[in-house]
């Protein structure tokens, strides 16, 4: 069996860490599992809050399908992922020289992006679309939640 890990995400409040009782009770119940002499490691870094499950599930319903089905008018997955690939090498590329001095550009996921980064990428994309004649949904608005 793997050993138990924790992960804790904690504000600092004059230098310290605040923990709650349950995060108390989880790292003694952690330190428990182990016996004496077990190396153990611990790594403390600041929090990056990163794309929600709420943002992906609107770049696909509301940002991708629509545009898709106004620009293609086709939905089908290998559509979808067409433009999902066109949308990140437009909105978030990386450019780079192949070995042979070729310059060329790769779209990066947006999967491990700050959450107000992605939110940036969002509205540069309902821009876009609008300059296309494509009216895409804002996140607050509209039945994609459904």
């Amino acid at each position: 069996m793997a050993s138990p890990k924790l992960k804790i995400n904690r504000p600092l409040k004059k230098g310290k860490l605040v923990l709650s009782r349950k995060d108390e009770l989880d790292i003694k119940a952690l330190y428990d599992y182990h016996k004496d002499g077990d190396i153990m490691a611990l790594s403390i870094q600041q929090f990056k809050e990163t794309r929600t499950d709420r943002q992906r599930k609107y770049f696909f319903k509301c940002i991708v399908t629509p545009l898709c089905e106004q620009l293609w008018g086709e939905t089908h997955k290998k559509a979808l992922d067409k433009m999902n690939d066109f949308l990140k090498k437009n909105f978030n590329p990386e450019y780079y020289t192949t070995p042979e001095g070729v310059e060329d550009v790769i779209g990066l996921s947006i999967e491990k992006e700050k959450k107000d980064k992605v939110e940036k990428i969002y509205e540069q994309i309902r821009f876009w679309a609008a300059d296309k004649g494509v009216v895409l949904y804002l996140p607050n608005e509209g039945p994609w939640e459904e």
